[in-house]
This record gives C-alpha cells, structure tokens and sequence, in this order.
C-alpha cells in the first residue's frame, strides 16, 4: 500500500496555532510521523505500539503525530502524553480500532487524554470503531456489562479543538470530554439509531457529553444512536449543525449540578426521538437556569420539547429549572418517529418539591409552530407562558401571586 505525503496546514507549520471559531491551540512544532516510529497502515497489522511511540515523542516536545493519507492504522488504546500535541487523520487516512473485546486493556480509551493543555484531533479522515461486536455483546444477558472504550476520552484538559474528522461506529459514548475551553468544528460522529426498524442498533453512542466549561459546537453531523449532545457543564453553545437519528439536544441527566448559560440555537433535526431535551433524576437537588434553544427545524422528532424530572423513575425531587425558552422552533410530522402512547408532543413533566407548588418557572415557548400533526401537550409542576404559537393546545400557566 503506497501511504502519500500530506501537505501540513499552513498555520501549524509556522505559528504553531490552530484556529477555531472559538478556541485556539498551540502546537508543538515536531513532526512524528507514525511510520517513523514503525507504524505500516496496511489495517492488519496492529500499530498501536508504533503510533503509542510517536506520541510519546511528540508528547515530550509537543507536535504533531501524523498518520499519512492512504493507510489504515488499526489499533487499540493510545494516550496524549505531552501538551501541544496534535492528531492529524487528514483525508484518506483511518484509524481502525480493533474490535477484539476480548484483548481490550479493560478501562483504557482508543484516545485517551488526562491533566493536559493545548491539545488537537484534526483532518478529514475517519475513526472507525468497529462497534458492531460491542453492540452484539450488550444484548447479550452474559456479556452486556463488559467495558466498551470511548472513540476519545478526556480529564482535566484545558484548550482542546477537534476539527473536521468523522468518528464512526463507536463501541459506547463517542467523545467523552472533561475539557475546558473546547470546541468541536465541522466534526461528525456516525452510528445507527438505537430504536426502530433497521438491520443493527446501536448502543450508549451519545455522540458527544460535555463536561468542561466554556464548550463550543458548531458545523457538525451528529446522527447516532444516543444523545446528540448530553450537556453537563456551564457555557455551552451548540450551533449551526445537523441531528439525524439520536436522542436530541439533552441537558443531562442531572443531579445535584448547578448548570447555566446554556445555547442551541440553528439546529435541523431529522428522525431524532425528542428535539430539545432536559432531563434530571429524582432525589435529586440542584439549579437549572437561563437555557436557550431558538430556531430549530425538526422534521419526523417524536417529541418536540421534553423535560423531565423523573428520568430513572419516580420520587421526589426539588430541582429548581428557571428561565428556559424556546424560541423559533417549528416541527414538521411531529410524533410519526415512531411514537409511544405516553409520548406528548410536548412533554413538561416537573415535580413539585422546590416549593410545593412547581420545580420549573418561567418557561417561554414563543414561535413554536407544529405542521401536521396537531401538536398535543402535558404540563405538571412548572409556570410560563406560550406566545406566538400555532398548532399547538398550550397548557402553560403563569406562576399565581
């Protein structure tokens, strides 16, 4: 297999910095090209202690560890081990992770990065994980515990930018990231829908949950079969992007967090089972506040707007959600993906222990417009007003004096 020279994007040649919308990283200025270290991207071979090398250089001087266009690398764990560490997958290049469970080294991650700074995933090439055999496993009663690794995993990272690589196929949660000051760029992670009629489910492939804070995502093709996005963390902005087959845009689930400042906002969503998603577990406390998700487009979404705080079950629960709006937000064959009987088409379903009265105040559903079907709705437990809205029974209340 002939593996071709790729040419170096021109900022990281010479600055030594990559620019996202948001967010930019310093890089190292070392070049570990994987197949110095060994590495032969004929997809049989297993190159993960070659690749392994070239981080361990490049981690020692910060870089970039390349994987040339043209080959197919397959491997198991890999780890950042410096700061101003890039990964390059440009176009033509795949990582292939290997799907042996039973020689998987049990906690580890395909890329995994902990207590560092200024680190990168970029290029158009793939990640292919291989997730069809750790699918198969979950559904089996004797195996559907067994640990199942994240395409990336990261702790304690402070700048990170992943740019333009597609993850695809993933054996659990696709990017699980503690990083702060993070952005995702025009990234997609691929998998199939967890729910309906297809030839393969998927499993737990939330394509990605936030925990660092601020936390930017924008252009991105998030179509898998988990969570879209799952929020944990304060400042964070989605934008611009497309949700196929997935869960929704999903704050939590949470318990005892204090979360605000969060935006979805220029979003399509297609085949999704909810679109604009909150959920909390009972028992649990904890604050809620100032949530946006304007101008969405859905089309074929089970529920338009869903929160819910009783997502593990029933109890009770004084978790405080104030300030949320949705805004501009229309819904085309709302419910026909596949809807269940308890399904609302918005379902706001809030306990009453903050103040015996209702958990959620001051919700705004203003330009929600519903286009065959008839939109139906249930509300307990919460206080707001709807406005400008068609096609839909509001049930909202303001809160009583």
């Amino acid at each position: 297999m002939r593996l071709l020279a790729t040419t170096l994007l021109a900022c990281t040649a010479s600055a030594a910095v990559i620019h996202g919308r948001y967010v930019s990283v310093h890089i190292g200025d070392a070049i570990c090209n994987v197949i110095d270290y060994g590495a032969v991207g004929d997809g049989v071979t297993n190159d993960t202690a070659s690749i392994q090398a070239a981080f361990d250089e490049c981690g020692s001087r910060g870089g970039r560890v390349l994987l040339p266009a043209g080959g197919t690398f397959l491997v198991a764990a890999l780890l950042f081990k410096g700061n101003g560490t890039e990964l390059h997958i440009p176009k033509g290049a795949t990582l292939l992770v290997s799907n042996e469970i039973s020689k998987w080294p049990h906690g580890k991650h395909v890329l995994g990065a902990y207590r560092l700074s200024h680190l990168a995933i970029t290029g158009g090439g793939s990640v292919q994980g291989q997730g069809e055999v750790w699918w198969r496993a979950v559904e089996n009663t004797t195996t559907h515990d067994i640990f199942r690794p994240h395409l990336v995993d990261m702790g304690y990272v402070e700048h990170a930018l992943l740019a333009d690589v597609r993850f695809i196929d993933g054996p659990n949660h696709v990017l699980e990231l503690g990083a702060s000051n993070c952005e995702l760029a025009r990234v997609s992670v691929l998998a199939p829908p967890s729910t309906g009629n297809v030839p393969l489910h998927s499993h737990n492939t939330d394509a990605v949950d936030v925990h660092g804070s601020p936390f930017y995502i924008h252009g991105v093709n998030f179509t898998t079969g988990d969570d879209n996005v799952a929020c944990h963390a304060n400042d964070t902005l989605v934008e611009d992007s497309y949700f196929g087959s997935g869960h929704g845009a999903s704050i939590g689930s949470l318990c005892n967090a204090y979360l605000t400042n969060l935006t979805f906002r220029n979003i399509t969503f297609v085949g999704t089972t909810a679109g604009a998603r909150i959920k909390s577990d009972p028992g649990c406390a904890g604050h809620l506040w100032n949530v946006w998700f304007e101008n969405l487009h859905m089309t074929d979404v089970r529920q338009t707007i869903q929160v819910n705080q009783y997502y593990f079950g029933p109890g009770p629960s004084p978790y405080l959600f104030e300030n949320v709006s949705f805004v501009n937000i229309t819904s085309v064959n709302a419910g026909r993906a596949g809807r269940r009987p308890r399904d609302h088409v918005v379902n706001l379903d809030c306990d009453t222990g903050f103040d015996g009265r209702a958990n959620c105040h001051n919700f705004l559903l203003d330009g929600v417009k519903h286009v065959s079907p008839h939109g139906d709705m249930y509300c307990h437990g919460v206080y707001g007003r709807t406005v400008n809205s068609t096609g839909l029974d509001s049930c909202l209340q303001p809160a009583m004096a």
